[in-house]
């Protein structure tokens, strides 16, 4: 086996955590009197942003209140309530004992701030041994900009071409493939209709965690 070290992202690919989003996006909404999220679309925006999420129900008005302080009132109360609803993806633990029985360090790198990455992970025991955490703050530079990897890699100890970054978005196969690691699409995560991970250049889309197991054992 090839690959020494697994890196993923966070939101949507390790972690589910779109549901305790929307709460925070429906709290801001509600304060200001607008209707909640749809929640179909609340699952495929999570990945972009309060922004984004805000804008889906509140369109041109979000332009009349102070952006800073909307993200301000959504920040506390998801971080008061980061895990009322969030879980692992299933498929996890097989990949996980699959990873601690051949000695293969794994890690996160995510665009997430890490006053709200650490309690999150914090919250499942299963996480405990994470190698490496790199959050939104940890470098300068964001993903698709193989910065934040490569930092991660540089933590660990272990080569690019020795590692395998698995994300749901194009931004995290761009950085993976900017960085130099082997790269993965997680089906599974916040991928809308129109969009097709299968041209996003990764070297394999994996329909489960567990099928990261065979790719690894055969690279």
């Amino acid at each position: 086996m090839n690959i020494r070290a697994i890196l993923f992202d966070l939101d949507g690919t390790l972690v589910d955590t779109w549901k305790d989003l929307m709460n925070a996006s429906n709290h801001v909404l509600n304060h200001y009197g607008f209707p909640p999220m749809n929640p179909a679309e609340a699952r495929l925006l999570a990945t972009d942003g309060i922004r984004a999420m805000l804008t889906s129900v509140m369109g041109e008005k979000l332009k009349d209140y102070s952006f800073e302080q909307l993200k301000d009132e959504f920040l506390e109360f998801y971080l008061k309530n980061i895990n009322r609803s969030s879980e692992i993806f299933s498929g996890y633990s097989s990949l996980m004992q699959f990873l601690r029985k051949n000695s293969i360090s794994w890690g996160i790198v995510t665009n997430k701030f890490r006053f709200l990455t650490e309690p999150l992970i914090s919250c499942f025991p299963e996480l405990s041994d994470c190698a490496v955490t790199v959050c939104n703050d940890t470098v300068p530079e964001k993903k698709p900009h193989p910065a934040p990897l490569l930092y991660a890699l540089k933590t660990i100890g272990i080569s690019a071409g020795h590692a395998l970054y698995v994300g749901d978005h194009i931004r995290d196969v761009e950085c993976g493939i900017n960085a130099g690691t082997y790269t993965a699409a997680a089906a599974w995560g916040y991928i809308r209709k129109d969009d097709d991970p299968g041209k996003w250049g990764a070297d394999i889309v994996v329909n489960s965690p567990e099928e990261l197991i065979d790719f690894i054992k055969n690279t």
